[in-house]
């Protein structure tokens, strides 16, 4: 017994929304698969990104240091070259041993500031 042909047009409709629904699962399937890998990858990524901000943060707070370092060494390179001047013109012999004194403590402090830090 042959169907009619509406009853064929309407089996090959009805397969071919059963393959799409097959289809439409199948994509869903795989999209909860990756969904949960996906969000920790990005957790992977905020992870690092928080990592780079605090190394970033850090080395800011390096520079700074070492810029503040630096001018420091610069002030006390020119107090010690004023000092020294200065003695070199100075003819009273008090004078000169105060100058000596305030040289000697330039002296140190910088030989401080130049020592690595103890631990």
């Amino acid at each position: 017994m042959a169907q009619p042909p509406a009853d064929v047009s309407k089996d090959a409709t009805i397969q071919a929304l059963l393959k799409e629904v097959h289809a439409l699962r199948v994509a869903m399937e795989q999209s909860n698969l990756i969904g949960p890998g996906i969000q920790i990858v990005l957790a992977r990524i905020q992870l690092q990104e928080e990592r780079v901000r605090c190394a970033t943060r850090q080395l800011q707070d390096a520079r700074d240091k070492v810029a503040e370092f630096q001018a420091r060494k610069t002030e006390l390179a020119d107090r010690i070259k004023q000092i020294e001047t200065v003695e070199a013109q100075t003819i009273d012999p008090a004078a000169r041993k105060s100058m000596d004194l305030e040289l000697t403590e330039v002296k140190v402090t910088v030989e401080r500031a130049l020592a690595p830090p103890r631990q």
